[in-house]
């Protein structure tokens, strides 16, 4: 991140998690980190303000919270309110850094007057699903994006006795744009090293036993070759591939992307780039494994939409409607038997 000249960063939930270690990477790397909590770490800062041409851009964090302390909600909003008013009173131009999803339109109600508004508030992952920025008074909201796919620009005009005029844009970071090498190989060497420590996190809660073996598709294939070909059509036959390609085989892409992965917890580069996908133990966990017998058949074949939604989050997934997508991976001649709730599809 140094490379790419960042000038602070905030705190999100992975961050914090890697403790102590996170910190002193930082550190060495000359990294500013934001944090206006009560138990931050030593070599953060509350905020930084830059001059960018005559102008005073101040950058604050509302960063995520350590799981493991127990920290006073009072005594974190004063710390963190009186950072904001500090920095306020110090910038022209201020933005937010709200990877504790901390401002809304309430928020602002309440508090603006009182320590001022932020300009620009940068939320965390959990709003990636917005598609436009969101305007409250003269605050932008603007969308964010996971692992870097979006960047985000804000064209800011300021001038004395004014208030800031600001135009923001999300631009996807497609092939159109050259991969810098150096970064690109950073990245791989950073992935291959999760990969051989063994540093995963946890797959998505599903429908089986967490002691579940592994069945690969070609078992399948042997009795079931009309639903092999069918299922090797598919993007779910690629999934594993999309990683591959876009090189993001780190663990939070792996838990869906890999079957192979969900159920062993380990992830092992392969020549086969189409190998462990979503496939038909994704589906029909229910069913394996079977032999001969036709008993329960139906039941157990059937494949409940709820499966679906371990992956097809309203935030991994935000256009997932399931009249349409179901269609895509379903084989010849099957139809949903029955339709999972909204309220599930949205958590």
């Amino acid at each position: 991140m140094s490379d790419l000249k960042y000038d602070a960063i905030g705190l999100g939930g992975a961050d914090v998690r890697l403790g102590s270690d996170f910190y002193k990477k930082a550190a060495a790397d000359k990294l500013t980190i934001l944090d206006s909590s009560p138990v931050a770490d030593k070599t953060t800062v509350p905020y930084v303000v830059k001059n960018v041409g005559g102008v005073r851009v101040g950058i604050i964090s509302f960063g995520a919270m350590p799981a493991d302390q127990v920290v006073d909600d009072f005594q974190l909003r004063k710390v963190r309110y009186a950072a904001l008013k500090a920095v306020r009173s110090e910038c022209d131009v201020l933005i937010l850094l709200d990877q504790a999803n901390v401002v809304n339109q309430e928020w602002l109600d309440r508090n603006s007057a009182r320590f001022g508004a932020p300009d620009i508030v940068v939320s965390g992952v959990e709003k990636s699903g917005m598609m436009t920025e969101q305007v409250i008074g003269k605050t932008h909201i603007v969308p964010t994006s996971y692992q870097a796919k979006d960047l985000g620009i804000a064209d800011i005009e300021v001038v004395p006795g004014e208030e800031p005029k600001i135009v923001v844009q999300k631009v996807p970071l497609d092939d159109k744009f050259a991969e810098d090498v150096n970064i690109g190989q950073k990245v791989d060497k950073a992935t291959l090293a999760t990969i051989a420590g063994g540093d995963l996190a946890p797959a998505p809660e599903a429908q089986r036993s967490m002691q579940s073996p592994y069945y690969s598709p070609r078992l399948c294939r042997a009795c079931h070759l009309q639903q092999y070909e069918d299922w090797s059509k598919t993007k779910h036959a690629k999934a594993l591939k999309t990683l591959v390609d876009a090189k993001s085989t780190t663990p939070e892409c792996l838990q869906c992307h890999s079957e192979a992965y969900r159920d062993m917890q380990r992830y092992t580069p392969s020549s086969d780039p189409t190998a462990s996908g979503v496939e038909c133990q994704t589906c029909h966990m229910n069913a394996l494994p079977h032999g001969m017998e036709r008993r329960e058949m139906a039941q157990k074949s059937t494949v409940s939409p709820q499966i679906c939604l371990s992956c097809h989050t309203h935030d991994r997934s935000p256009k997932y409607n399931e009249k349409t997508y179901f269609p895509q991976v379903a084989h010849a001649g099957v139809k949903p038997t029955n339709t999972a709730s909204v309220s599930t599809a949205s958590k």
